[in-house]
């Protein structure tokens, strides 16, 4: 199972919570036998979604071609 994850950060909330937040939550969605689909830490802050711009880049991060529960 693959499962998409989104870290929000809206700026004013300390660094290291979107920073920590993220890394536990894909090592317990791993642990538990799930790829996790997110933003990478080059990709935007500590891997944290901030702005709209950054949250367009997790559209491009799954194919929807050929998947049964998405039209092409």
């Amino acid at each position: 199972m693959t499962m998409g994850m989104i870290v929000g950060n809206r700026g004013f909330f300390p660094d290291h919570l979107p920073k920590t937040g993220r890394e536990e939550m894909i090592q317990a969605l791993q642990k538990a036998g799930i790829d996790v689909v997110t933003l990478t830490t080059e990709e935007s802050k500590y891997g944290a979604v901030e702005t709209h711009e950054e949250a367009k880049r997790l559209r491009g991060a799954v194919p929807l071609e050929g998947r049964a529960d998405r039209p092409a």
